[in-house]
């Protein structure tokens, strides 16, 4: 399932915090990208075809609290996204350099 599918069929008002395989979060509401918001489309375009394998409602620091370390808590969907091939031969090719092949 890519993240695209999931975020089709998710709630407008929904938290979505997504991770790249390198731990990088991105955080989005849904109805932006529901919406076509161009802040949020710039950012979240190139991740919407990405397949995932596992996704949890979890609460964390709302985002877009002024003082985020003092944020109210809110529900958000976290999807962890998988490798893409790319990503994967890059990995292999960096291995076999690393062992010296």
């Amino acid at each position: 399932m890519t993240l695209g599918d999931l975020m089709d069929q998710a709630f407008d008002e929904t938290w979505f915090c997504v991770v790249t395989p390198d731990g990088e979060e991105h955080f989005f509401w849904n109805a932006d990208y529901l919406g076509g918001h161009d802040e949020t489309m710039e950012e979240l375009e190139p991740l919407l075809d990405r397949e995932f394998d596992e996704f949890e409602l979890v609460i964390r620091k709302d985002p877009e609290a002024e003082d985020v370390e003092n944020a109210d808590m809110v529900p958000m969907v976290w999807v962890g996204l998988l490798k893409t091939e790319e990503e994967l031969e890059r990995d292999r090719i960096e291995a076999m350099e690393g062992d010296g092949i």
